[in-house]
């Protein structure tokens, strides 16, 4: 009913949990009637003025989420001052998500920087998505300078898995230079199933060079 009069009731509000919890709805109560930029970039400093961590995550995430959608750049640079603590990696995986379509090389920056396991695999995964429909060959440059082989990976994977369709061969030879075993079996054969589809011949040549487990090579060979 009167947001600028809460904003004067809770600057004088001491400082503890009750000032934390009014704060937080405040936030996700205003973040929904935002009106553009300002108004996020000033919810985001009433989340900063939360103490407890494990409060701040949710009206964080809600700030993020929507300021990602107005200007990925400015919330980029507010999502780096999180810690771990306070939502940092779900307020980055809504980041990647808003940020992947028109700027996929910064988001697979921001994906590769997560640090819970789960959500950078998921945040590399659509960010690498997004780039390879849009520029195939830039997605691949990037792909040689990822230093982290897990994520790396992770980034090969989904390259390798949305190229096999366009591309087999060079989708292949991506495939393989994943370094998990299990892993590069798995892209292999996932690679190696698009690819029998569209050229047996050439596709059968390659499994013959004896990269897959002999049960992958007998599934392969049997359901086409």
């Amino acid at each position: 009913l009167d947001a600028d009069a809460v904003e004067q009731w809770l600057v004088g509000f001491p400082e503890g949990r009750s000032r934390d919890w009014s704060i937080g709805t405040f936030v996700k109560t205003r973040a929904d009637l935002s009106d553009g930029v300002e108004d996020l970039r000033e919810l985001a400093s009433w989340c900063d003025k939360i103490n407890d961590s494990k409060m701040k995550i949710y009206p964080a995430l809600k700030v993020a989420t929507l300021w990602c959608r107005e200007d990925a750049e400015a919330a980029a640079t507010w999502i780096n001052t999180l810690s771990p603590s306070t939502g940092r990696g779900f307020a980055v995986h809504q980041l990647v998500i808003n940020m992947a379509k028109e700027h996929p090389s910064h988001a697979m920056e921001w994906a590769i920087s997560i640090t819970d396991e789960n959500q950078r695999a998921g945040s590399i995964s659509y960010a690498m998505s997004k780039w390879v429909v849009s520029d195939a060959v830039a997605a691949s440059k990037f792909l040689d300078t990822i230093v982290d082989s897990k994520a790396r990976d992770y980034a090969v994977v989904t390259f390798a898995g949305r190229l096999a369709k366009i591309d087999p061969v060079t989708a292949m030879e991506w495939a393989e230079t994943i370094e998990e075993k299990s892993t590069r079996q798995t892209s292999m054969n996932t690679v190696a199933d698009a690819w029998i589809r569209n050229d047996r011949p050439a596709a059968v040549e390659w499994i013959e060079k004896g990269l897959l487990p002999q049960n992958r090579v007998d599934s392969l060979l049997n359901s086409h």
